[in-house]
């Protein structure tokens, strides 16, 4: 385990943004596959589309950056400077990783609250399984009927991989003809981008502390 200096204790947050979404999703297969505990968050660099492998999309999308990702869930569109979080967690014997997607989404709802964003947890229930934006779960985070937070999981062997993505950008202006693909996201808080960025990454070592040390 690398430790944050500045939080003793506390695993190191992995800072480094690779330019594509095939390198974002190559290290954190690279991480899930050593089972160590690794956190990275991120401002997503670029717009770019991730699927997961067992739904691999067909077609070419010319000057589109895109990658299949490890976990499941619906096709995803990244805006640049959204936040992107991957956590791989060791499992001990039968626990099951359902714990950690609850704390990861009363982690967001905290810091949301805290900046006077008023959201609501999501359903079980699924609409259009082909997208993320209408792939409901229960670990989601809703904002005036937008999907502002999406989790997916994916385990192996004995520890699990979480990758989540807080729209703190709107995907408009940034892909065009994803009809309900798309959302605005924490767009339409009237807050920052910028802002709600800084907030989440403040917020990060009470949730680290939670998952890794308790």
């Amino acid at each position: 385990m690398v430790v944050d200096p500045r939080h003793k204790g506390l695993v190191a947050i992995e800072g480094r943004v690779y330019p594509t979404a095939a390198g974002n999703m190559m290290r954190d297969r690279v991480c899930l596959q050593a089972g160590q505990p690794c956190v990275r968050f991120i401002e997503w660099p670029q717009a770019s589309v991730t699927y997961p492998d067992a739904r691999p999309l067909l077609g070419e999308w010319p000057g589109l950056d895109h990658s299949a990702r490890p976990t499941g869930g619906g096709v995803l569109l990244h805006s640049p400077g959204s936040l992107v979080l991957s956590m791989v967690i060791p499992l001990v014997g039968k626990e099951s990783f359902k714990r950690y997607l609850g704390l990861v989404q009363e982690w967001a709802m905290g810091v949301l609250a805290q900046v006077g964003v008023d959201v609501e947890r999501g359903s079980a229930s699924g609409v259009n399984m082909a997208y993320c934006t209408t792939y409901h779960n229960p670990y989601e985070i809703r904002f005036r009927d937008e999907k502002v937070m999406a989790l997916a999981v994916k385990k192996d062997r004995s520890a699990c991989l979480i990758q989540g993505i807080i729209h703190t950008v709107s995907n408009e202006g940034f892909f065009d003809g994803w009809g309900v693909a798309m959302t605005k996201g924490l767009g339409q808080s009237g807050i920052a981008s910028s802002d709600l960025n800084r907030a989440f990454c403040a917020a990060m070592p009470p949730l680290l502390n939670q998952v890794y040390t308790h």
